[in-house]
């Protein structure tokens, strides 16, 4: 597909801003990036020198440990991508893709406005040349070196891939110029790298690094329409945060300051709209909550944060306590990429390091036991105490962001129903599922970035998810790698506490689309002994769509267990217990990113709903004194009923000892 036969897609996606969006469309094509960024590269003073910008804590021998031990493999060739361990020899070729499932690419050197990137004539996914070219290897590197009695092999190796990289990767030629959240974190990773060895780099390579950080910040500034017009979300907090720590680095030059007043504003005005007040993020993304978290981070690392940087950090920090990343596995909801605006040795799964990070910013510090454990603490937090004491102080079950969450016995359970329009998938109302740290149904996560759309688009889809579906009908219809064609709206209701068991509970309107509309209502109810779980699924209106549903277990490896795919008329309810034996099926899910690999799918227990009322009124209607329509769940000996009315769902438990008392009501308007 043409350049302007997709700005002319694109168009509707953007709203306001498409004009500015199909402008920069057209500069690239004819010629204004071009003059532009060359009288940018006339604007790089000869005798730029960065001065230093964090001030970081001395780690402990654990971490130093890991940092040697992670040192010595690079110095050998072999540098992690993704969990990978991947060969790149003594001087990497910084254009080549490492992605397993495109051997042999090489994108071009050449300006990287010429460059697909992003269209249908891509290359490769870009994420894996991008991933290299963030260097956070080379901060470990040059965390090494500041280790006692360090290899020389390891300043050698520093030296001679910031070489290769200047002479192969030259101001604005090359896809690592292509985005400007690339060039922000390279930036960011190469002042730490100053910082722990800046005195090991000859003073040759030393002035290109400085020639580098200076344009970055010419660049970042440069870049931002697309950015704003387009990249709304954690890009523009990387391209703010990128130019205020840039802006650090060369005080004393009038256009570094003009960096910093720019990018102070843009973070400000982008908090509001990136970190909801619950502390959820607009991303929808388990993975991409962490990398905000980790930017977020880097601003007060700089010293002298706005305090609305801080009450974001913190608050984004009490949110991944609350989905339970201090006492275990979580899930991956939405895309799952590893991205770091950190560098660590550690568990790139592992969430929790990030999460203590926060707490210690925005407190006096970190206590000894977390910095030994965690890298993300180690080198970035002093010894101290940290933001509201431990992280595992929770508030029951309430998440935030439309999650919601119990723990019972070794079962943990999570019900997902809200989204978002980034990196969110068709998942309303998906149900997690974790037996001690064995995932029994899980999430995909996402298989890559920007690669074969077929195969982003399957694990993007409510195919991929523990979900209902209407009609043949996914949640929500891709449009491009990032967007989809439609939105939809969901949320939780509170946990409804039962004796015996505790009630999550969901709904979303991704199917108001069809006709007549409707909105789909989830109930989980989790057995306080951790024995089973029971899943209710009904579906607002007359009865009649044709639905099916869906349970893929995480791991095939690990022979996870849960329900399967089902189909049929009418309302739907499954019951199923943690250990009992499984059947056949086959969904694909990721166990990091790039690898995608075959997972059972196992058929649910016996049905326990039915229909009972009247279909509810149409809007407008009078609204009814009883329950327009209801389903009804047995539990224990209990029957659990679910009743729907004009705008809102009731879940009740019939007890004749406790008339009234366990209800819960949400509002679906």
């Amino acid at each position: 597909m043409s350049r302007l036969r997709a700005a002319a897609r694109d168009v509707r996606a953007l709203g306001v801003g498409a004009p500015l969006r199909v402008a920069y469309d057209g500069s690239k094509s004819l010629g204004g990036h071009r003059l532009v960024f060359e009288a940018a590269l006339r604007r790089v003073p000869p005798d730029a020198l960065s001065g230093p910008v964090y001030r970081l804590p001395a780690p402990g021998e654990p971490a130093s440990a890991r940092a040697r031990a992670e040192a010595a493999a690079i110095a050998a060739g072999r540098v992690t991508l993704f969990g990978y361990r991947v060969e790149v020899g003594p001087e990497p070729d910084w254009h080549a893709s490492y992605d397993p499932a495109a051997p042999g690419v090489r994108w071009p050197e050449e300006p990287w406005w010429q460059i697909d990137v992003r269209l249908a004539g891509r290359l490769a996914d870009i994420k894996w040349v991008w991933e290299l070219g963030r260097h956070r290897h080379l901060v470990v590197l040059a965390r090494a070196l500041a280790t006692a009695d360090p290899d020389p092999r390891w300043a050698a190796t520093l030296d001679a891939h910031l070489r290769s990289w200047l002479r192969h990767s030259p101001l604005e030629q090359g896809v690592h110029w292509a985005s400007n959240l690339e060039v922000a974190l390279r930036a960011m990773a190469w002042l730490e790298i100053l910082a722990w060895a800046g005195h090991h780099l000859t003073p040759e390579v030393r002035a290109g690094v400085d020639a580098h950080l200076f344009h970055s910040g010419n660049h970042l500034l440069l870049e931002l329409p697309y950015t704003v017009s387009t990249m709304r979300n954690n890009h523009l907090l990387g391209d703010a945060v990128g130019l205020v720590t840039l802006s650090r680095a060369f005080p004393d030059e009038p256009a570094a300051q003009r960096w910093g007043r720019v990018g102070e504003r843009l973070l400000l005005a982008q908090l509001d709209r990136e970190v909801r007040p619950d502390g959820s993020m607009v991303e929808d993304s388990v993975s991409y909550h962490r990398f905000v978290v980790e930017l977020l981070a880097r601003r007060a690392l700089l010293g002298d944060a706005p305090p609305a940087v801080l009450a974001a950090l913190h608050r984004s920090a009490r949110f991944l306590d609350r989905l339970g990343v201090h006492e275990g596995p979580v899930p991956h909801h939405g895309d799952w990429d590893e991205g770091r605006a950190l560098a660590a040795c550690g568990d790139p799964l592992d969430l929790a390091g990030s999460a203590r990070l926060a707490l210690a910013l925005c407190g006096d510090g970190a206590p000894d036991a977390w910095r030994d454990e965690h890298d993300e603490l180690a080198w970035y937090a002093p010894p101290g105490e940290p933001a509201a004491g431990e992280p595992a102080q929770r508030d029951g079950h309430s998440i935030g962001g439309g999650l919601a969450r119990a723990a019972r016995g070794d079962l943990v359970v999570w019900l997902k129903a809200g989204g978002g329009p980034w990196h969110g998938h068709a998942d309303h109302t998906t149900v997690a599922v974790r037996l001690g740290d064995e995932w029994l149904v899980g999430d995909p996560g996402t298989g890559n970035y920007n690669g074969r759309d077929e195969s982003r688009s399957l694990l993007r889809s409510s195919a991929a998810h523990a979900v209902v579906t209407l009609e043949g009908e996914d949640q929500l219809v891709p449009h491009r790698a990032f967007r989809w064609a439609h939105t939809a709206t969901g949320r939780v209701g509170p946990p409804l506490e039962l004796p015996g068991a505790t009630v999550l509970w969901g709904a979303h309107d991704a199917y108001r689309r069809l006709r007549p509309r409707r909105r789909v209502v989830r109930a989980v109810v989790v057995a306080d002994d951790g024995s089973g779980i029971v899943v209710a699924d009904w579906v607002e209106g007359p009865p009649g769509p044709e639905w099916s549903s869906r349970c893929p277990s995480h791991r095939a490896r690990r022979g996870g267990r849960g329900p399967a795919h089902h189909g049929g008329r009418g309302p739907a309810a499954g019951a199923c217990s943690p250990r009992a034996p499984g059947g056949p099926g086959r969904r694909a899910v990721e166990l990091t990113y790039g690898s995608v690999e075959t997972a059972r799918v196992l058929v649910s227990g016996a049905w326990e709903a039915r229909w009972r009322g009247r279909s509810p009124p149409r809007p407008g209607a009078p609204r009814s004194a009883t329950p327009a329509s209801t389903v009804t769940c047995s539990i224990s000996e209990r029957p659990l009923t679910v009743a729907w009315g004009d705008g809102a769902v009731d879940l009740r438990r019939h007890d004749p000892d406790r008339p009234g008392a366990a209800a819960a009501r949400v509002v679906l308007r």
